[in-house]
């Protein structure tokens, strides 16, 4: 055992000293193994104690003292709902799960990895669930994975509550844009193949994540989801909702007894009409293949409404929804792209597919120009010089294209990795500065950051991913083109 190992192990020791000095330490730690995170509340029931001995081991477990790290970090959660101070999450440490570990060898507890604010929302929401399920002393578990199919597929609940003579499946839901309903087709498909292999009715309950006044948009485009779905035959399942809100009101069991069917909405789709630019198909050497089949029409309609834009308000709109698309294609929840950094396949595909299209020809042909002329000098210039020749082509080329310039809300940095920093690639870092603006364009804080991060992408694969987006060959490889021509001449 190196020398680093022992120090690691002694630590964690002094830790466990420590925890058994108070119980209530040991208990409170034990109430954040199953959500990755604790609450006041949560804390509460689970150790039998009340508000200030808690919130007094709490404090303790953040910021231990005598050279010990913490064992919970706390974060603010913004409530959809509330006004006011933001309650707080105690969340579960690397030191911490490794202590919970040592003092049960059985558990699973984990560290939480995860991503953005809209991720830890969504589990403090879980959280939150959890905590009123065992208020009323029902079995609950937090990221069930359930099997169906021989047991070879599976689908994640978010929830899963087992009262007296019923299972029911918790689904925590945000907004959902049209651009994304496909997603909501597919969990709806995905949880009738899970509802066949049951022998009785499937209890499946949706929670809106959302104040009342901005979930009507996003209830219709499940209930139409839904109606889409049942075309191809009735899910085994009552399939029914509440908002947050009506969690924070009320317990648990008188909150499954106001429940509301979500009913399935069939609506009449229409035509597009769509614009000259887009009549034209572009060929592609390999046919459609079958991971972008579902979602090309939900990418047409994006493609569409960026063509009909008249104002810059709708420009911009039309291109974060877009950009949006085209990034979710790939990096959605659980994703193969997300969970095992495998190729962004489908997103690489729609966005040559956007670069090819005639109206971009000319765009795309300049871009081409740029960055090629860009990797044979990249070698002539200084670093402060790449970068803004870098800059330049993405705003003077491809965001002019869409109707952007400097100086606006819409801020690109082009970053060069230094020596200590994490990322070693070039990449692109996209902000908007809302303000009153992002309220205008009746996006929530999260779309604006899950926009931004949308675009970051697309800007970057433009040069990440130059080959497989035809804008040019890796460098090697035109090296080894030249090499192989010379031994040709001989």
């Amino acid at each position: 055992m190196n020398e680093q190992s022992k120090r690691e192990k002694e630590q964690l020791q002094r830790a466990l000293d420590a925890l058994n000095q108070v119980e209530t330490r040991t208990k409170v730690l034990l109430s954040s193994q199953e959500c990755g995170m604790t609450t006041q509340e949560l804390a509460e029931l689970e150790s039998g104690e009340g508000y200030r001995p808690v919130y007094s081991v709490l404090s303790w477990l953040i910021s231990p003292g005598q050279g010990l790290l913490p064992l919970l970090n706390s974060i603010p959660m913004r409530m959809v709902d509330k006004e006011g101070r933001p309650p707080k999450a105690y969340v579960l440490t690397e030191f911490g799960a490794q202590a919970l570990r040592m003092l049960d060898p059985q558990s699973g507890a984990r560290a939480l990895e995860l991503k953005d604010t809209e991720a830890w929302q969504h589990r403090f929401v879980q959280a939150q669930i959890y905590t009123q399920a065992r208020k009323m002393k029902w079995n609950a578990e937090v990221e069930k994975v359930l099997g169906y199919g021989q047991g070879k597929d599976r689908i994640r609940c978010d929830v899963l509550i087992q009262k007296p003579g019923k299972r029911v499946h918790v689904e925590i839901e945000q907004e959902l844009p049209r651009n994304n309903l496909w997603r909501a087709v597919e969990k709806f498909e995905r949880w009738r193949e899970y509802a066949k292999s049951q022998k009785g009715q499937v209890e499946l309950l949706f929670v809106f994540n959302l104040p009342a006044n901005d979930a009507q948009d996003t209830l219709q485009n499940w209930q139409e989801a839904l109606g889409r779905v049942e075309e191809g035959g009735k899910l085994n399942c009552h399939i029914s909702y509440l908002l947050v809100a009506d969690l924070h009101e009320k317990d648990l069991a008188a909150a499954f007894g106001d429940v509301k069917p979500l009913t399935p909405l069939k609506m009449e789709v229409e035509e597009a009409v769509v614009p000259a630019a887009l009549a034209e198909e572009v060929e592609f050497a390999e046919e459609m293949p079958e991971y972008v089949d579902r979602i090309y029409h939900g990418y047409v309609d994006c493609v569409v409404a960026v063509y009909q834009a008249n104002t810059p308000k709708e420009q911009l709109i039309a291109f974060f929804n877009l950009a949006l698309y085209i990034h979710q294609a790939s990096y959605y929840r659980d994703s193969d792209a997300e969970n095992f950094a495998a190729l962004p396949q489908a997103s690489i595909w729609l966005l040559r597919n956007y670069l090819n299209l005639p109206a971009n020809r000319e765009m795309f042909d300049e871009l081409k120009q740029a960055l090629n002329w860009m990797q044979k000098r990249s070698g002539q210039m200084g670093m402060i010089m790449f970068r803004d020749n870098m800059t330049r082509i993405l705003w003077d080329v491809f965001l002019r294209h869409h109707g952007f310039s400097r100086g606006g809300a819409l801020n690109v940095m082009f970053y060069i990795p230094d020596f200590q920093d994490i990322r070693s690639d070039l990449w692109v870092k996209v902000i908007f500065f809302e303000g009153t603006l992002g309220n205008k364009l009746g996006f929530t804080e999260w779309r604006i950051k899950d926009s931004c991060a949308a675009v970051s992408w697309m800007l970057t694969a433009l040069f990440s991913y130059s080959e497989e987006l035809e804008l040019g060959q890796r460098p090697w490889r035109q090296v080894a083109k030249k090499i192989s021509k010379r031994k040709g001449r001989r």
